[in-house]
């Protein structure tokens, strides 16, 4: 077993903290880069939206529903939207609260 003086340990610290330093910033734009939201998360009012079909239970059913409207924003992040393109059942207007990370934007 070698024995190192702490004046030998010392000389090559500032190397090893400087690629640690290097690397974790690599690695922390990689993990930005990888895992960054496809959606844009500003939504308005008035706007088409899609959101999650909770019906869903096969393979192949669609993951989302819609398309409903933003009519009011509720809080900082969640919305009150309307379906649209369907009549209403008597007596009910499809209305739901969502959160802005359920929101997917429709596009035609």
């Amino acid at each position: 077993m070698t024995t190192y003086s702490p004046n030998e340990l010392w000389e090559g610290i500032d190397e090893m903290l400087y690629s640690a330093f290097l690397r974790t910033v690599r690695e922390r734009e990689y993990r930005n880069e990888r895992f960054k939201k496809i959606f844009p998360t500003e939504f308005s009012m008035g706007q088409l939206v899609l959101v999650p079909n909770e019906k869903a239970t096969e393979k192949l059913d669609p993951k989302w529903e819609g398309p409903y409207k933003l009519t009011e924003k509720l809080s900082g992040t969640r919305w009150r939207a309307i379906k649209i393109g369907r009549k209403p059942k008597r007596g009910r207007r499809p209305i739901g609260v969502f959160h802005e990370d359920q929101l997917q934007p429709f596009d035609l």
